[in-house]
């Protein structure tokens, strides 16, 4: 009865996830009530941190399932920046908190240190030793090479990472969308004002990146039940 309970709260919150998924593509395809789009797209993500929530309730293993959470907390944080301020580089520093954290979840130590280090050299450019590189290169795009270097790690380690099938599969796909959807966000960044595929990538941002989430929020669920021994296993 747990699981089917359990399982009936995930579904309706996967099922919010698409009606609002629907909506905020609408109005974007539209281009009507931009900060209402905003608002729903916050929202879903906030239904993605009540999905991780319900995953630690029947996790397949419990580290995975709190390092989730905490990387969805990061998470709300650095979207909050992104959708309603103009502050882009905070928005980004968080996500290195995010990926860090994934990337301690689905990687071994050495390859975390490295994680980690890379991410700290560059949010230290970035922000406190502008001498360290060229003083034309902007904030942001010092953040950015970091960023664009730590997802590509995490994704790489979601596929080295041993899980139950189902895991593995929501982890690598949805890792593979997220950095579908970052290279758009790069391309929306950067493609002059003038280029036709300007509107796409931004109607592909998230696109990519509600479905990334929502597989990544569910994770680290105990999705298939465990084997039963036999009962002439001990014999």
């Amino acid at each position: 009865m747990f699981a089917k309970k359990l399982s009936n709260r995930i579904l309706f919150f996967v099922t919010l996830n698409a009606v609002l998924y629907g909506v905020f593509t609408y109005l974007n395809v539209r281009d009507m009530y931009g900060f209402v789009a905003d608002v729903l797209k916050y929202a879903s993500i906030a239904s993605c941190f009540v999905l991780s929530l319900l995953a630690h309730e029947r996790p397949w293993r419990d580290r995975d399932a709190k390092l989730q959470i905490v990387c969805f907390l990061f998470t709300l944080g650095a979207d909050f920046a992104l959708l309603f301020t103009d502050r882009f580089a905070l928005g980004v520093t968080i996500f290195f908190g995010a990926h860090l954290t994934a990337l301690l979840r689905y990687a071994p130590r050495p390859l975390f240190l490295v994680g980690l280090a890379i991410s700290a050299y560059h949010i230290a450019c970035a922000y406190a030793l502008p001498m360290l590189y060229p003083a034309d290169i902007p904030q942001a795009d010092v953040l950015c090479v970091g960023y664009g270097i730590l997802i590509f790690l995490v994704t790489a380690a979601a596929f080295r990472c041993k899980q139950p099938k189902a895991n593995n599969a929501l982890s690598r796909l949805g890792m593979c969308l997220f950095i579908a959807c970052d290279v758009h966000v790069a391309l929306y960044n950067n493609l002059p004002p003038d280029a036709p595929y300007l509107r796409t990538a931004f109607l592909l941002m998230w696109v990519f990146y509600l479905p990334a989430q929502t597989m990544l929020s569910l994770s680290a669920a105990r999705i298939t039940r465990p084997k039963r021994m036999r009962k002439n296993s001990m014999a």
